[in-house]
C-alpha cells in the first residue's frame, strides 16, 4: 500500500490558539467508555464483514507506521452506500526543532475533492482525525488539542450540527472521540497491534463513510427548497397569526465562537412570499436546569419592553435598563455574541437588541442554583469574578467591557496576541479579575485605550466616560466595585446619555 497525503499548511477556518483551546476544553474531557453505544451499530457490523472478507490479513495486526495507508485504501475505494471520502494531509512542524513535524490530519467530508485550506470547504466535513508519532507527554496533549481545533473549525463552518466524531491516532493507540456542545468523549480506546483492535478500528474508518447525516451529528432543522434555506417552527411556538415557515439566510448574523458553549447562533429570518428580513430565527443549546427562555421573554412583553429577541429592535443598553426597572430581570450574560446589530431597513428604528435570556435572573424567583457564577468570562463583571452576589451593575460592567472588547478585536473572533484583554479569560476567575481591576482605574485604563485601533480612536472619551460612571474612585484610592441600591436611575441615565452623545457626534461627522 502507498500513503497518498498531501504536504500543506493549514489552520482551522476561526482565529483561536491552542491555548485558547485548552481553556475551552480542559475540564470537558471524559472517558474512555468502553461501554458506549456505536451511533451505526448495524453499519459497524456491516463494515466489520467487508473488512474481514476483503482484508483478511489484518489478522496479523500493523505497525504504526503502515496504519495511515488504511486511509487511502478505505477512503477512496467504492462500496454499496458510500457517502463519504477520506482525505489526508501531512502537517509541517509548528516549530523547527521537533522532529516528528506536525503529524497528519485526517477528514472525511462529503466530496471527493477537499481543500482544508479553504474555508467553504468546512462545511463538508464530516469526521475529523490526528496522527501524532508520540502518546506520551506534551506530544499527546499538543495532538489532542489539534483535534479540538479542528473540531471547533467544524462547529464554527456548522454551528447547527449536533455532534462531530473524531480519531485521535498516537503510535499504536487509536482513540475514538465525539465532540459536541457540552464536551469532548472518549468512547473507545484501541490498540492496532493487536488483531482484534485493528480489525475494529479500521471498521470504524469505513464504517464512518455509510452513515446518514443524522448519524454523523448533522441536524436536520434548517431544509432548503428552490427559494431558498427555511426551518419549520410549530405555531404553539410562534402563535397562530404566524406562518410556520421562516426562510433564513446563508450566514448567520451572531455565532458563538467556542466548542463548548450554548453554541448560540442566530439567522435573519422572513415571511414566504415577503422580502423583508425582519425576524431573526436563533438556535442554542439549552442547560436542563436552564429556565425557559419564553418564561423571561412573556416577562419582558408584559411590561412592552422591546430590544430582546423576538421582538422590536432597541439600543441595547436602554433594554437592559428596562428589564431591570420594569420587569425585575438581569440578564447575567451580557457578551459580544449576546448583543445583535443589524442593518435598519426603516429609518428612525434602532438596529440593536439582547438575545440569551434563557439564563437571565427575575430578582423575585432567585438564582437556579445558590452561589452559581454564570457569563461569559471575558464580560464577567469583577464582582462576579469574586463570587458576590448578582445585582443590576454587573449588566452594567459588562455593557463597557463589550464595547471595549469589539473596539479592540475590530471584527476578529479573538483579541491580538499581545493585547491586555488576553487576561481577561485565562487563569482563575480572580486572576480574571486582578486583571480587570489593575486596567480600570483612571492612571491604567489609558493603557486599555491605547489598544484601540486608529479608526475607533475618537471613542476613547466614551470608554473613558463609561469607566468613570461605573469605577468611582475610593478615599483610599482604590475602585468602587460595589453595588449602590439607591443610584440605579444615576448609572443607567448616565450610561445611556453617553452612549447617546457619541452617536449624535458620528452622526454629525458623516
Amino acid at each position: 500500500m502507498t500513503e497518498r497525503c498531501q504536504s500543506v499548511s493549514f489552520v482551522a477556518p476561526h482565529d483561536s490558539d491552542l491555548g485558547e483551546v485548552f481553556e475551552n476544553v480542559h475540564n470537558r474531557i471524559h472517558g474512555p467508555a468502553r461501554a458506549s453505544i456505536h451511533p451505526g451499530s448495524a453499519i459497524l457490523q456491516q463494515a466489520e464483514r467487508i473488512i474481514s472478507d476483503r482484508y483478511p490479513a489484518t489478522s496479523a495486526g500493523v505497525s504504526p507506521e503502515d496504519l495511515l495507508q488504511w486511509f487511502s485504501v478505505l477512503g477512496l475505494e467504492g462500496y454499496d452506500g458510500i457517502r463519504g471520502w477520506w482525505h489526508t494531509y501531512r502537517r509541517p512542524a509548528p516549530k523547527p526543532e521537533i522532529a516528528n513535524g506536525g503529524g497528519v490530519s485526517l477528514f472525511m467530508t462529503t466530496s471527493t475533492d477537499f481543500d482544508s485550506r479553504t474555508e467553504e470547504e468546512w462545511s463538508s466535513v464530516q469526521v475529523i482525525g490526528q496522527s501524532s508519532s508520540s502518546d506520551s507527554g506534551g506530544g499527546y496533549q499538543d495532538g489532542l488539542l489539534s483535534l479540538c481545533d479542528f473540531a471547533l473549525g467544524v462547529f464554527a463552518c456548522q454551528p447547527t450540527r449536533l455532534f462531530l466524531h473524531g480519531l485521535y491516532i498516537c503510535g499504536s493507540r487509536v482513540e475514538l472521540w465525539v465532540f459536541d456542545r457540552s464536551g469532548l468523549y472518549c468512547s473507545d480506546v484501541l490498540d492496532v497491534h493487536k488483531s482484534p483492535d485493528l480489525t475494529r478500528f479500521l471498521s470504524h474508518v469505513l464504517s464512518y463513510r455509510l452513515m446518514t447525516d443524522e448519524q454523523l451529528g448533522r441536524s436536520d432543522l434548517i431544509k432548503s427548497d428552490e427559494d431558498g434555506n427555511y426551518i419549520m417552527i410549530s405555531n404553539a411556538v410562534v402563535g397562530p397569526d404566524f406562518p410556520s415557515k421562516f426562510y433564513i439566510q446563508p450566514e448567520p448574523i451572531a455565532l458563538h465562537g467556542d466548542q463548548v458553549s450554548a453554541g448560540t447562533t442566530c439567522y435573519l429570518a422572513r415571511m414566504p412570499q415577503m422580502d423583508r428580513w425582519n425576524y431573526v430565527v436563533k438556535f442554542k443549546w439549552r442547560r436542563a436546569s436552564d429556565r425557559p427562555e419564553e418564561e423571561m421573554l412573556k416577562a419582558a412583553d408584559e411590561k412592552k419592553i422591546s430590544g430582546v429577541a423576538p421582538g422590536d429592535l432597541q439600543k441595547p443598553d436602554g433594554t437592559a435598563s428596562r428589564l431591570f426597572q420594569d420587569a425585575r430581570i438581569i440578564h447575567q450574560d451580557i457578551s459580544a455574541t449576546n448583543i445583535v446589530i443589524v442593518d435598519s431597513e426603516s429609518e428612525g428604528r434602532p438596529v440593536g437588541f439582547l438575545i440569551d435570556l434563557d439564563v437571565a435572573l427575575h430578582i423575585d424567583v432567585g438564582p437556579r442554583t445558590p452561589g452559581e457564577v454564570t457569563g461569559t468570562r471575558p464580560f464577567m463583571a469583577i464582582g462576579i469574578l469574586k463570587g458576590r452576589h448578582r445585582t443590576y451593575r454587573h449588566d452594567l460592567d459588562s455593557f463597557l467591557y463589550v464595547l471595549v472588547w469589539m473596539l479592540i478585536t475590530n471584527g476578529e473572533h479573538s483579541p491580538p496576541d499581545t493585547s491586555l484583554l488576553r487576561g481577561w479569560s485565562r487563569g482563575t476567575r480572580e486572576d480574571s479579575a486582578m486583571q480587570k481591576m489593575r486596567y480600570m482605574t483612571k492612571d491604567s485604563f489609558p493603557t486599555i485605550l491605547a489598544e484601540f485601533p486608529l479608526q475607533f480612536h475618537h471613542l476613547s472619551s466614551l470608554a473613558e466616560t463609561l469607566r468613570a460612571i461605573l469605577y468611582p474612585v475610593m478615599d483610599d484610592g482604590t475602585i468602587w466595585t460595589g453595588t449602590d441600591s439607591m443610584a440605579v436611575d444615576e448609572i443607567y441615565d448616565g450610561m445611556i446619555s453617553a452612549f447617546e452623545e457619541a452617536i449624535a457626534q458620528e452622526l454629525t461627522e458623516i
